[in-house]
């Protein structure tokens, strides 16, 4: 087979933002039909084509897998080059040579580009073949710069390893076997819980996404890892008594956190009874924990003075919509916190479909079990004007009418 032409990079959006409509197509078409020339080549030229110095076909794969993953909603890849991308990546798995595909950037930009139900068979695929072990390599030398930024506490790269974390919650929502890597052994949980204790709030959202998605993943590998799952519980509570014990608030750590403002112990209790592997002891554990959870805080009363209400400050319409706004939002930021690829219109329709239920939501999201018009749905669709908070009214209003001017006997006499 004669040697098929070079790919050019996937660009960057500095650059896709300066083609037409018109020029953004016909390149795309380019790139599916030179990705399927090398899907439709033998094993041994894939491998070659892949594997080669300097190679364009990685570097385009590599370049697409960074680029898109950054959802700039203006220039999307169409579905037809993801189709080819996910085929072409799948198909590269069965070749032996290491490549660049075999790191922790490119499949953390395929696990957030992807729904989990394409994403996650590529991964199950790629983490049993023969380039399993670098793929393994790679994550390691992720986990132990983690664990030595997070254990630094201030003195560490916390932007760093807030920016890192990030981008690896979609890799674990899509591939348990990261899961069970990452929460092997104790060392990456006490980082966690570790990192929580800095008063960083962006860093402290990312960590409970972390953690969450890690311990379901335990659940979700094949076979579940339960005894692993009941070891990590029994660490958890071991770290909130132990922070419970010391001079900071027992609410503000990482446990309490986790069990207060994540389904975490929902999920598990009913997997577990689904399973058949609620034993005794892991319902201890799990029972343990929701001692933890957070109540309504409560603030003591004060005396206020309570003015009379005369009807000239009525409740308007608009003061309705904002506090339903700010409601709604709040509810889509704890689904993004878990689930930072999904878009915010996506999630508002999730909310839709289940009453408003976080729990639900995030729940069906996990097990992949959405009706089928959310399943199809794009799922890194932006807010809607229907569910964005409405102008305010900047319309002119008639000046009211002024009130008479008072006057007396004495205006315009001869002393004023």
């Amino acid at each position: 087979m004669a040697k098929l032409p070079s790919l050019a990079a996937y660009p960057p959006a500095a650059w896709r933002h300066k083609l037409t409509p018109t020029e953004w197509a016909s390149l795309q078409n380019a790139w599916v039909a030179l990705l399927q020339a090398h899907i439709s080549s033998s094993a041994a030229e894939l491998a070659k084509a892949i594997s080669e110095e300097d190679s364009s076909l990685t570097r385009f794969l590599t370049s697409f897998a960074h680029e898109a993953a950054s959802q700039d909603a203006s220039h999307p890849p169409s579905p037809a080059l993801l189709k080819a991308v996910l085929q072409l990546t799948a198909q590269s798995t069965s070749s032996k040579p290491t490549t660049d595909l075999d790191t922790f950037d490119y499949l953390a930009g395929l696990a957030k580009i992807y729904p989990k139900k394409l994403s996650a068979p590529v991964l199950s695929q790629a983490l049993a073949s023969p380039h399993a072990t670098a793929i393994e390599s790679s994550l390691t030398a992720l986990k132990k710069v983690l664990i030595s930024n997070l254990d630094a506490g201030i003195r560490g790269d916390l932007k760093s390893a807030e920016a890192s974390l990030a981008k690896l919650n979609p890799l674990l929502h899509a591939s348990p076997h990261v899961c069970t890597l990452f929460l092997a052994g104790d060392d990456f949980l006490d980082s966690l819980v570790a990192g929580y204790k800095v008063m960083n709030p962006p860093l402290r959202k990312v960590i409970i996404a972390t953690l969450y998605l890690c311990l379901v993943g335990l659940v979700e590998a094949s076979p579940a890892k339960w005894s692993m799952l009941s070891d990590e519980l029994f660490s958890l509570k071991s770290a909130a008594d132990q922070h419970k014990q010391g001079p900071l608030n027992a609410n503000d750590s990482l446990v309490p956190e986790l069990v207060t403002s994540t389904p975490l112990l929902k999920v598990l209790l009913a997997r577990a009874e689904t399973d058949g592997a609620a034993t005794p002891n892991l319902k201890k554990r799990i029972t343990a924990l929701e001692a933890f959870k957070k109540g309504a805080m409560l603030r003591p009363k004060r005396l206020i003075r309570r003015k009379v209400d005369k009807g000239k400050s009525t409740r308007t319409s608009e003061d309705v919509d904002a506090e339903v706004h700010i409601h709604r939002m709040s509810q889509i930021t704890q689904v993004q916190d878990l689930f930072p690829d999904l878009g915010a219109g996506f999630v508002a329709k999730c909310l839709d479909e289940y009453d408003e239920g976080v729990e639900q939501v995030v729940a069906n999201l996990l097990s992949e079990s959405l009706p089928p018009h959310l399943a199809t749905a794009d799922r890194s669709e932006g807010l809607s004007l229907s569910h964005q908070q409405p102008p305010p009214d900047m319309a002119p209003h008639s000046t009211p009418p002024q009130l008479p001017t008072r006057r007396n006997i004495y205006d315009d006499d001869d002393l004023d």
